[in-house]
């Protein structure tokens, strides 16, 4: 994701939980790839915003389900 859509993202966990949603937290895997390593992707801090790369093998960030055009 880009810087943008990292801000968007920042607190966002407190207003899911606020909805109705529970447990939101943590980290969740972006779509991007890393550039040059292809082994790595993006992972996104819910509660912050912030964007790191990590092994695509690591199976502790979490999933978002979305889906087009919502």
């Amino acid at each position: 994701p880009n810087s943008s859509a990292s801000a968007r993202l920042s607190g966002i966990a407190a207003e899911l939980n606020a909805s109705g949603f529970s447990n939101i937290a943590g980290w969740y895997w972006s779509s991007t790839t890393i550039a040059g390593n292809p082994t790595y992707a993006g992972i996104v801090g819910i509660t912050n915003g912030h964007v790191i790369s990590t092994a695509k093998s690591n199976t502790y960030p979490y999933i978002w389900p979305v889906r087009a055009g919502q």
